[in-house]
């Protein structure tokens, strides 16, 4: 957008309003509204009436039991249909059949527009609003939210169906909510979780709006500056130390102050396409129990869902502000040189490891270039 950032939030949360004089009345907030799965007796009527398909169309009932029904205008044609959502597989992948209500029945609704889009789709909640938000009205219209991205790293993948076609959603309101969404998440700390949600959104809208996406390219830029300066130097773990304490067998890798201090520890770099800490992210979200040795260092570590061969760790040296992960087969820093990984390190982690490779592993250090170190 060709306005400042602090001018774009504010016209975000206080509406999108078009130019007018001021003696004009101000139009009706742009508003963004979650629509709710149905609990009413009209949903239940419907579950009732599916019910005797049930076998039919998922094999049983529990998908019926624990799906969900939205009741919503979802082609923005003026009259509302019914859309039964639910999750299969290990996956939790998403899968939804459309009807149309006409004299007391409903009809499916065949070949939706946006059936490609949900080959192994998940809807989308967002790293600040947990709840499932799939189906939402954006300036009175109905929208569609699907996740893309590669776990952990999601971003909305966001579709209006009007006039029989569907389209990404990339109007300047929904652009300037998502930075204004980017712009919390720095406020909070999470600075990856900015720059995913602000390159999920400039990607899907960048032929639809691309001077709208210019000022988001802007957004991102600055963060990865702030990423860039971001420090372990004077990084307080305690909290990190208090958490391993009171909860060693947790999730951690939940935490949202977790990713925070991944920032400071650990470079901005890919692996195999994927950004270096959401991989480590992924190869740690099995825990293992956590530890404090000699009441200064950390060892987290834990393996991928699914694929519990990729195992992770981050060692941490609270005195030294050291810190180093290993994912994907390879180890990395922002804070140590591959040639002064200490001892301690080595020695620590050979459990969680099974056994260090005598021909050496790889190293990623603070400037993204790999180098081989090995064991001493």
């Amino acid at each position: 957008m060709r306005r400042t950032l602090g001018l774009t939030l504010a016209l975000a949360w206080a509406g999108c309003l078009p130019a007018q004089a001021a003696t004009q009345p101000a139009s009706q907030p742009c508003q963004y509204q979650i629509v709710r799965p149905d609990t009413s007796q009209a949903a239940s009527r419907f579950r009732a009436w599916l019910k005797p398909q049930a076998e039919d169309l998922f094999g049983g009932d529990q998908p019926l039991a624990n799906g969900d029904v939205y009741v919503a205008d979802l082609d923005n044609d003026g009259k509302n249909e019914t859309l039964f959502a639910w999750q299969e597989g290990s996956g939790s992948y998403l899968n939804v059949l459309l009807y149309r209500q006409a004299a007391g029945t409903w009809s499916l609704v065949k070949d939706l527009p946006f059936d490609d889009q949900l080959q192994l789709a998940h809807q989308y909640s967002g790293p600040l609003m947990k709840e499932p938000q799939l189906i939402a009205r954006l300036c009175g219209k109905t929208i569609i939210n699907l996740s893309g991205g590669l776990e952990p790293n999601y971003y909305p993948e966001s579709l209006i169906w009007e006039g029989g076609k569907v389209r990404p959603v990339c109007s300047a309101p929904w652009l300037a909510r998502h930075r204004a969404a980017a712009a919390d998440l720095v406020k909070a700390d999470m600075l990856d979780e900015a720059r995913v949600l602000l390159n999920g959104v400039q990607q899907g809208c960048e032929k639809e709006s691309p001077a709208d996406v210019r000022a988001i390219k802007e957004d991102v830029a600055r963060i990865a500056r702030t990423t860039a300066a971001a420090s372990a130097a004077t990084y307080d773990f305690s909290w990190l130390m208090n958490e391993v304490k009171k909860n060693p067998d947790g999730q951690i890798v939940l935490d949202p102050r977790f990713g925070a201090m991944l920032v400071r520890i650990i470079p901005d770099a890919q692996l195999e396409l994927v950004s270096l800490r959401g991989a480590l992210k992924k190869s740690v979200w099995l825990p293992d129990d956590s530890k404090i040795i000699d009441g200064r260092y950390v060892l987290i570590s834990g393996c991928e869902p699914h694929n519990c061969e990729n195992r992770g760790l981050v060692w941490i040296d609270t005195a030294t502000k050291q810190a180093i992960a290993m994912t994907g087969g390879v180890l990395t820093s922002k804070t140590t040189d591959p040639s002064k990984i200490p001892t301690a390190f080595w020695e620590q982690t050979l459990e969680a490891v099974g056994d260090w490779p005598d021909e050496g592993i790889d190293f990623i250090g603070a400037d993204g270039k790999t180098t081989a170190v090995k064991k001493p």
